[in-house]
């Protein structure tokens, strides 16, 4: 259990240009100020989508990321 906490521990603090998301997410991310997951995933999808540039096709970027990895209940609404 302790190794899982570490992973998801090192997944949403670790940078997010280290992630496999397109050039254009992040660096949507980046001029939104998010510097990784965590920041990211502290914001409802709703609010997420009235910020400057985040639009659905990055939704759904993170979503089909997130189901990946089996954290898709990380997303809030």
């Amino acid at each position: 259990m302790k190794i899982l906490a570490m992973k998801f521990e090192l997944f949403i603090k670790s940078p997010l240009q280290n992630h496999p998301l397109t050039p254009g997410f992040q660096d949507l991310c980046r001029r939104l100020c998010f510097n990784n997951m965590e920041q990211l995933l502290n914001w409802p999808v709703s609010q997420l989508l009235k910020l400057d540039g985040f639009t659905y096709h990055h939704y759904q970027e993170l979503w089909k990321y997130l189901d990946k990895n089996n954290l898709v209940k990380l997303l809030k609404y």
